[in-house]
């Protein structure tokens, strides 16, 4: 059996010339400031970048968003461990492979509406191990640039050498900063084992459903259906042609997944709407590599939309880019099967956590978006952590008003009373998206310091029941006698790893499954 890989071969020549030309000509061997770093980075960014321009110009848009298609198939069996065997990679790629070609599909589909003159070829291997080879130093150039920025303040001492691997390789820290690296770094690549905390899950069978509601009001279509054509795409169209990753006419292609699936025209035009990537959808807006929700949003389409009236052979082969169902076709369709199998998972938990933004600016959308993600908010995750605590014997309360008047610290989530122990836990409830990237964790904390100030709030919070014993006592009358000793201790518990918990020492900043752990053992 034929071994497949992507094609991923690092072109070291590239990083060589990209950090002569951006290293400082009065340094001779290192760097330790860390301003210069820093720079360092964004220019050798800025560099690459126009390299990927120069590259990709040399080939049709649509030839890349073909070989895009093949790659990130190839990725995404890497990624998730598919048991193909004939398909062999290095894992630690896969995410810059399924970010990387992503985004290439969504400039390549750009560049189709610029009119300009590329070559018609598909791009060889070399050009192919090229492309990535720029993707994985911009995506690492990018990461250490923003770590550098939110990380400035802690930053005691930082040094890079010249040397081919400085765009692959972390900059070196002193010990105590190294450690803060590797454990922001291990929290961002932590997974949650959902089958053991399914209650917690945005896609829990409770919250699927109302998706399910959400799709038949405002798409006409259910779960069930859109299900059906993922099958039918997968196991029987994919299948029959013996091809991952489908072309075909936008039109034909409908047909047969009608035919195929059983699901009516109109309800699959509907679901090519919200799961499709089109340059000429209203929502589509210019793509950034380095913006913070780029990595998340291109998770939002399945396939692609193609304006292609000529061209055909830089997509479809030979023997049928000249025929007259391909040629009279104005828009074309590149699907990848596995993709559209992901999507559906992904596109029930962007909605649950309120991240569908481009869906939330409708306004016949936006209202039962927010309810769906309150409804996790509060009447999930909320009551799953408290019922966590019940687990362990403490009685639970969710506190705003005393005497029929608000408490002038705000809410209270949970605060929870064990009264073996005399512990009164203050919790606080913030179900966090996961964070995909270094930028992502710096707007986590900028909104926890600054502009949400969660900090603040929760420490009014803690403040609140550290002074008002009493008025604790009298809220808990009616559930159990607590003690005016009482010993607090805060908790701020999230939905996914923030790595606030590395810089926060004031209270207990962890995730619900860590939170678990400590509660049975004592510790995260």
């Amino acid at each position: 059996m034929r071994v497949i890989s992507p094609h991923c071969e690092i072109k070291k020549e590239i990083y060589n010339k990209v950090i002569y030309q951006n290293w400082p000509r009065d340094v001779f061997r290192e760097m330790t400031d860390l301003d210069s770093i820093k720079k360092f980075y964004n220019d050798c960014y800025d560099t690459l970048k126009l390299e990927l321009e120069i590259e990709l110009n040399k080939f049709h848009p649509t030839a890349w968003i073909r070989e895009a298609y093949i790659q990130l198939e190839l990725w995404t069996v890497i990624h998730y461990n598919d048991p193909i065997e004939n398909v062999v990679g290095d894992k630690k790629f896969a995410p810059i492979g399924r970010y990387g070609w992503r985004f290439i599909i969504d400039i390549c589909l750009e560049k189709l509406e610029d009119n300009a003159i590329y070559g018609q070829d598909r791009p060889p291997i070399e050009s192919v191990n090229v492309v990535f080879t720029i993707l994985l130093a911009m995506g690492q150039c990018s990461e250490y640039s923003n770590y550098l920025h939110f990380l400035k303040s802690r930053i005691t001492s930082i040094r890079i050498v010249f040397s081919p691997d400085l765009l692959i390789k972390s900059p070196e820290f002193d010990s105590i900063l190294n450690k803060l690296f590797d454990d922001i770094t291990k929290s961002i690549l932590s997974n949650t084992d959902w089958d053991k905390y399914a209650r917690f899950a945005p896609n829990n069978e409770i919250l699927t459903s109302m998706v399910d509601s959400f799709l038949l009001k405002n798409f006409s279509i259910s779960i069930e259906e859109i299900q059906n054509i993922v099958i039918a795409i997968s196991n029987k169209i994919s299948n029959n042609i013996q091809a991952s990753v489908i072309i075909q006419p936008l039109d034909d292609f409908i047909r047969l997944v009608s035919d195929v699936s059983n699901v009516t025209i109109d309800k699959i035009e509907s679901l090519i709407e919200i799961s499709f990537l089109n340059i000429k959808n209203e929502n589509h807006t210019n793509r950034d590599f380095l913006r913070k929700n780029q990595q998340v949003r291109m998770l939002y389409n399945a396939g692609v939309i193609v304006d292609l009236e000529s061209n055909f052979e830089t997509i479809y082969d030979c023997r049928n880019a000249q025929k007259e169902f391909v040629t009279s076709s104005k828009k074309h369709v590149i699907i990848s099967a596995r993709m559209y199998a992901e999507w559906l998972d992904i596109f029930v938990i962007k909605i649950v956590l309120g991240q569908r933004s481009d869906l939330k600016t409708k306004m016949q959308l936006a209202q039962d978006i927010i309810d769906i993600e309150a409804f996790y908010r509060i009447k999930v995750f909320e009551k799953e952590v408290s019922n966590m605590l019940l687990g362990y014997d403490f009685h639970c309360l969710n506190v705003s008003k005393f005497d029929g008047r608000d408490i002038n610290c705000g809410e209270i989530d949970i605060l929870a009373y064990k009264p073996e122990t005399n512990e009164m836990f203050v919790v606080e409830c913030k179900a966090y998206a996961p964070i995909v990237d270094a930028r992502g964790l710096a707007q986590v904390w900028k909104d926890h310091y600054q502009q949400k100030r969660y900090h603040n709030k929760f420490m009014r919070k803690i403040e609140w029941v550290e002074n008002n014993r009493n008025i604790v006592k009298e809220i808990f009358i009616n559930v159990c006698d607590v003690s005016n000793d009482y010993k607090v201790d805060p908790f701020f518990i999230t939905a996914s790893n923030s790595a606030l918990e590395f810089i926060e020492n004031q209270y207990n900043i962890m995730t619900f499954y860590e939170f678990d752990n400590f509660l049975k053992y004592g510790k995260q």
